[in-house]
C-alpha cells in the first residue's frame, strides 16, 4: 500500500482547501491505476467534514504513523511548503527508519494539477 504524503496545515484556509483538492485527486488517479492508497489529508477531511478536530501532526500521529508502518512506500506530493511540513519531515523520518521507500511524486502531483484544470509545475516557471 502507498502512504501518500503532503503537507497540509497553512494559516490560509485557502492554501489547505487547494491542497486538500490536490492530494484527493492525487489519491483517485493512484486508486484508477490499481494502486493501493492511503491518503491521510482526503481520509481527515472526511471523518472531520466540519473540521473540528485539530490539524497538527501530533494530534494525527497515532493514526497515521502505524499505517505508514505496514505501507510498501511513502509517496510525497511535493506541493510548495511540503520540505519545512514538520508532519511530512516526522513521517518521512519514520519510514526511512523503517526502510520504507520515501519517494518524491512530481509526475503525479502534475497529473493531479492538470487534472484539476491548474498549470502542471513544470509550467510554472515559464509564467511569470
Amino acid at each position: 500500500m502507498i502512504y501518500l504524503g503532503q503537507p497540509y496545515t497553512h494559516p490560509n484556509p485557502k492554501v489547505m482547501a487547494f491542497r486538500a483538492m490536490v492530494g484527493a485527486t492525487a489519491a483517485k488517479i493512484c486508486a484508477e491505476r490499481g494502486e493501493p492508497v492511503f491518503a491521510p489529508i482526503p481520509y481527515s477531511i472526511a471523518i472531520d467534514p466540519l473540521g473540528e478536530l485539530p490539524h497538527t501532526f501530533e494530534f494525527w500521529e497515532a493514526l497515521d504513523l502505524p499505517i505508514i508502518g505496514i505501507c510498501s512506500e511513502l509517496r510525497v506530493l511535493p506541493l510548495p511548503g511540503w520540505s519545512t511540513s514538520a508532519g511530512l519531515k516526522a513521517e518521512a523520518a519514520f519510514a526511512v527508519e523503517r526502510g520504507i521507500p520515501v519517494v518524491h511524486a512530481m509526475a503525479l502531483l502534475d497529473t493531479a494539477m492538470e487534472r484539476l484544470g491548474f498549470p502542471s509545475w513544470r509550467e510554472w516557471g515559464t509564467m511569470a
